[in-house]
C-alpha cells in the first residue's frame, strides 16, 4: 500500500471519505457477490450497501476484454488532448 502511494503521489493515510466509500463496496461486494453467510463482520457495523448500483460479476475473460477495451478508448482520448 505504501509503496504505491509514494509512486502515484497519494497520501500516505485514507482519507475519511475515501474509507467509507471503500466499507459502502466492501458492504455491497458481500451483498451482491454472495459473500454474506449471515456471520458479523465489525468492520462492515453501521455500513450500508449501496442502492445505486448491483455488483454483476463476469468470467475472468470477459472482465479482461471490457477492461482492454476501456483502456484503449481512454488511451486514445489521451493521445487527442
Amino acid at each position: 500500500d505504501a509503496v504505491i502511494r509514494e509512486k502515484y503521489g497519494l497520501p500516505p493515510v485514507m482519507s475519511t471519505p475515501v474509507k467509507y466509500a471503500d466499507l459502502i463496496m466492501l458492504a455491497t461486494e458481500r451483498r451482491d457477490l454472495g459473500l454474506d453467510d449471515g456471520s458479523f463482520w465489525p468492520v462492515l457495523e453501521g455500513i450500508p450497501a449501496t442502492e445505486m448500483f448491483n455488483v454483476i460479476p463476469l468470467a475472468p475473460g470477459h472482465a479482461y476484454g471490457m477492461f482492454m477495451e476501456r483502456f484503449n478508448e481512454l488511451s486514445e482520448l489521451r493521445k487527442c488532448a
